[in-house]
């Protein structure tokens, strides 16, 4: 099959979850023979390149908080439609908002929905209204609907057979000795907690940062992570961190692997998650976590401590309690390396590939 997608910032996946999705989805299918092509932005992704099999298409936007993805998914919608492309599959509900285009124009399409975006702190009212109306518009052009967790398929508004929950996959990763992150930050392996992601608000990195302090100790708090348009929460978090606490900013490839792999533990705030892809990626690499125990991320965790553990959501003395209960708990590697053979047995990217490459066939024959 020819399969378009659309929804994402640029490739390599380096920007989100989203672009880490697309990535290693597309690579996935391209592996088992599909023609896979995603849409880019030129100022994440300057030139056409090819990415583990998958084919970029640059497509121009305007690069502002608002206009930046519209603009972009708007032409791309109309491009992959007048393209010959046997599957459309658009990637967010944002995105999802311009899938009516390409199925005027006879392509059939698919929605996955990441998130509910509409329930994200960064957007104000009319953005967030926008973002539900979008929703609507999207679920009834598309003949299939995956949907990355249960609680995001049992709070959807629309019901029936075409919609369906696959999770996001997670890759196995290799190991790394404290090599960059000790030239760079003089990390050595266990001295240091990481969050790694997007500095958002709804991410509750406040919620880790003011619970850190209460935790006693010189072990360093590392946040790795860029910000998505809130320039103006990393300067408060700047304004409330202790000493111990380190903003690397955005990490990717040898850095990134070195910090998760010589972590004590993996930390998790949110407030808002759709699946967290996070999580996975931590105990992929057999890292004990704490999380908040919000409806997502106990989905994939199972009850307390069965893989790791949570704090209540929102509130930073539960997080420091809990946090500390972790660090000094013998059993916690054990733990993780339970959490970490699971997810590569369940959330292998080849066995999510071909799930949804029964939905595409599924669309295909839904004329």
């Amino acid at each position: 099959m020819r399969v378009a997608m659309l929804g994402l910032k640029g490739l390599p996946g380096t920007y989100g979850g989203v672009e880490r999705h697309v990535e290693e989805l597309g690579a996935a299918l391209a592996a088992r023979g599909h023609e896979v092509t995603a849409y880019v932005r030129p100022f994440y992704t300057p030139r056409e390149i090819e990415v583990r099999g998958v084919r970029t298409r640059l497509l121009p936007t305007i690069h502002t908080k608002h206009l930046d993805a519209t603009v972009h998914t708007f032409l791309g919608a109309w491009h992959a439609g007048l393209s010959a492309f046997d599957i459309v599959h658009f990637h967010g509900i944002g995105p999802g908002a311009f899938a009516p285009i390409t199925r005027l124009l006879g392509r059939p399409v698919v929605l996955t929905i990441h998130s509910l975006d509409y329930r994200r702190d960064k957007w104000n009212r009319l953005a967030k209204w926008a973002l539900r109306q979008g929703e609507q518009v999207a679920v009834r052009a598309a003949r299939r609907v995956i949907c990355v967790s249960e609680s995001i398929a049992a709070g959807h508004a629309v019901r029936g057979n075409k919609v369906v929950q696959i999770p996001n996959g997670v890759g196995r990763p290799q190991p790394r000795a404290p090599r960059l992150i000790g030239e760079q930050w003089g990390l050595h392996g266990g001295d240091y907690v990481l969050y790694a992601g997007r500095v958002s608000p709804e991410k509750g990195v406040h919620h880790l940062i003011r619970g850190f302090r209460a935790l006693p100790g010189d072990r360093r708090l590392i946040i790795a992570g860029g910000t998505s348009h809130t320039d103006y929460y990393l300067r408060d978090l700047r304004s409330e961190a202790d000493a111990r606490v380190l903003f690397v900013g955005y990490q990717e490839g040898e850095a990134l692997a070195e910090l998760y792999s010589n972590a004590a533990a993996f930390v998790l705030p949110s407030d808002h998650e759709g699946m967290p892809v996070a999580l996975l990626e931590a105990w992929s690499y057999a890292l004990p976590t704490l999380a908040s125990g919000i409806g997502p991320c106990r989905e994939i965790g199972g009850p307390d401590g069965e893989r790791g553990r949570y704090f209540a959501p929102g509130d930073p003395a539960d997080l420091a309690a809990r946090l500390a209960e972790l660090l000094r708990d013998p059993a916690a590697r054990e733990t993780a390396a339970r959490a970490q053979a699971f997810v590569l047995e369940r959330y292998g990217w080849e066995q999510i590939a071909a799930r949804v490459e029964e939905q595409y066939r599924l669309a295909l024959e839904d004329r």
